[in-house]
């Protein structure tokens, strides 16, 4: 009990340490940038690998699907925001039509 009672006051210095450091260096400001770049950076991705799997035989977008499902949170108005994103995106791809390469 007395080890824990010297540990707590420990705790909180580094606590009250790391929140003045967060603050006087503007990592508010910091974070809400990386925040707004990851944000508008993950619709061009998803579009790269969609048309990346088009690309592969043996592959289809519901794989994809499956794969974002993993990793996204388990909520329903998500995951039909990224499986209607995902299919939009597949029926507005041409693949590899015009291009002189056959599958």
């Amino acid at each position: 009990m007395n080890r824990l009672k010297s540990i707590f006051p420990r705790l909180k210095d580094l606590i009250v340490r790391g929140i003045e450091i967060y603050q006087k260096n503007n990592m508010t400001v910091y974070s809400g940038n990386a925040t707004l770049f990851i944000v508008t950076a993950v619709f061009p991705f998803i579009m790269l690998i969609i048309s990346i799997v088009n690309l592969l035989p043996g592959y289809s977008t519901k794989d994809v699907a499956d794969v974002l499902f993993q990793i996204l949170p388990d909520l329903d108005p998500i995951k039909d925001l990224v499986e209607s994103m995902i299919t939009n995106l597949k029926n507005q791809s041409g693949g590899l039509e015009g291009t002189g390469i056959t599958q």
